[in-house]
């Protein structure tokens, strides 16, 4: 199904089956209380682009973008600001604890859901892109040129992974001790030991990467421009899962699977590939649209969102879209 609201859509999240909502340039928030059926704008009260969404639960979730954090306790239907707070990315572990960073490096800090915010540190010394917690003092914050790790809940940050300085894009953990993430040049960098140490794992492409997902600490999946990458192993190798010569895209943007067999790639030029054998082949699924899909939410191994450019959102519920 489509919605058209005319602006990019950065980020969609599904607090439960039929209740979800999605963010995107200018303020746009999107929310959907049918399963993604049918969709309505909220007024944010704010036109900045939003870039990034997390809810824990049906009624509770938060929005950033440059206008700042933006909550909400009623599964969308009224958002309150936070001033000067937020920019680039979110992680809340509960509905209570949350970190937002700013576009500067900044980190603000919440104890009560977004009600009140504190700045707990100033710039981390990186261009941030993505952060993560795994509890209420451990972290760490990606992007350019350093992986930067706190321990106190984000006051104070040091360069994490001694000797890699690159840009990286995403970051993913499988419990509290293994970690990759991913970025330019192909460079994929895991933590077996919570992040004390981080590791340069060997690729076969010098291609950028855009997200990765790993469904247990051993079968993991990179994907970049024109680039699908699989591990068996933990990323000890890694070899290509697609057919590079004829690629059905320049740039797969996000990938996500349900189980060790099913699972979903999104792209530039509406496409969505999806696999039942852990991506030993690739089916190309028809979208009846051309707009680049950049998010990608699968709850289930039927129930699947995406969205992408000119506030295009792709909803199944049995593999059409």
């Amino acid at each position: 199904l489509v919605c058209s609201v005319g602006w990019s859509l950065y980020s969609i999240t599904f607090s439960h089956s039929r209740i979800g909502c999605a963010v995107g340039s200018s303020g746009t928030i999107l929310t959907s209380y049918d399963g993604g059926a049918n969709w309505e704008e909220i007024i944010s009260g704010n036109r900045d682009p939003v870039f990034d969404i997390q809810f824990v639960d049906a009624n509770r979730g938060w929005a950033t973008g440059f206008g700042g954090v933006f909550h909400t306790g009623n599964g969308g239907v009224n958002w309150v600001q936070s001033e000067g707070v937020g920019g680039w990315s979110l992680y809340f572990l509960d509905d209570q604890n949350g970190w937002a960073s700013g576009a500067g490096g900044n980190l603000d800090k919440t104890t009560d859901g977004g009600m009140t915010w504190t700045r707990v540190h100033e710039t981390i010394q990186s261009r941030v892109y993505d952060i993560i917690f795994v509890d209420d003092l451990v972290g760490w914050a990606v992007g350019i040129p350093y992986i930067m790790k706190t321990v106190d809940g984000g006051q104070s940050w040091a360069e994490n992974g001694s000797g890699i300085h690159a840009r990286l894009h995403s970051i993913c953990f499988v419990g509290s001790d293994y970690g990759w993430a991913v970025g330019d040049d192909g460079i994929i960098v895991h933590t077996n030991n919570g992040g004390d140490s981080w590791e340069i794992q060997e690729t076969p492409t010098d291609a950028y990467l855009e997200g990765v997902f790993f469904i247990d600490t051993l079968q993991g999946w990179a994907v970049g421009f024109r680039t699908i990458l699989v591990t068996h192993d933990g990323g000890i190798n890694w070899e290509f899962q697609s057919d590079l010569e004829s690629p059905p895209a320049s740039v797969f943007f996000s990938v996500a699977f349900t189980d060790n067999l099913t699972g979903w790639i999104v792209g530039d030029k509406g496409l969505v590939l999806g696999t039942t054998n852990g991506g030993e082949t690739w089916t190309r699924q028809q979208t009846h649209t051309s707009a680049t899909m950049h998010c990608l939410s699968a709850v289930d191994s039927r129930t699947v969102w995406t969205g992408g450019w000119t506030g295009t959102i792709l909803h199944t519920t049995n593999g059409g879209w």
